[in-house]
């Protein structure tokens, strides 16, 4: 059985009802900023070889829940093999992620550098999820970790993890590769260079000139198609 109190009702004094309506707002006001200045987001970055999409899911949604306000899922592509796992892979990750309190992004991006990639999109407000198990070449000899790349170079928070990613067989280092590598780059300096010298005998003049300038043109894009195709 429910009982139900009465309570009197008392009348507001003039100017009260406007006094409260302008603290009201005064105080809404304010709950706004306060939400604009405390959104966070998590930046994580994606590798297209990731092990277990569900184990993934559960640690990004260990980092994420009751801490940030935003999740941007971020994959670099660098070539179709890439694309092709990296769509699957957004698509399975952001729906095993949909429908928690924060809001859900994904974003492939394409090139062959992460950090020029991330500088146009992290801020310094944002906290950055990097690989540690991805490699990156540094200069033409050198290879070393995504996670310590981006650390020297992003003004960010990062947090690294490690575990979910299985060895990429197209980036991992490949002897036979850099072997081929090396040596198509030679004959292609050699190969140029005789006929750089051929045209230099045979010709002379203007006409010289421009066919020098021509095989210089057509070796420099040559050889960037070459370091595109294995120097990576």
């Amino acid at each position: 059985m429910h009982s139900t109190i009465s309570y009197p009702i008392e009348t507001p004094k003039p100017g009260l009802s406007e006094n409260l309506l302008s603290k009201s707002s005064a105080t809404a006001s304010l709950t706004v900023k306060t939400a604009v200045l405390e959104k966070k987001r998590l930046v994580v970055l994606v590798s297209p070889y990731i092990v277990d999409e569900t184990e993934f899911s559960k640690y990004i949604l260990s980092l994420a829940d009751k801490k940030f306000t935003d999740v941007l899922l971020l994959m670099l592509a660098t070539n179709y093999e890439d694309e092709a796992n990296g769509h699957l892979q957004l698509f399975t990750i952001n729906s095993l992620l949909t429908g928690f309190a924060f809001t859900m992004k994904s974003q492939m991006v394409y090139g062959k550098s992460w950090e020029n990639n991330l500088k146009p999109i992290v801020t310094e407000k944002d906290t950055v999820v990097c690989p540690h198990d991805v490699m990156v070449s540094v200069g033409i000899f050198s290879k070393e970790s995504l996670s310590v790349r981006l650390g020297k170079k992003l003004n960010a928070n990062m947090i690294i993890y490690a575990g979910f990613v299985k060895n990429d067989p197209v980036h991992a280092h490949n002897p036979v590769r850099a072997l081929t590598f090396w040596i198509g780059a030679i004959a292609i300096i050699v190969s140029f260079f005789w006929l750089g010298s051929l045209i230099d005998t045979k010709l002379a003049g203007w006409i010289a000139t421009l066919f020098l300038s021509i095989l210089t043109l057509v070796q420099i894009a040559l050889g960037y198609l070459w370091f595109l195709l294995l120097g990576k």
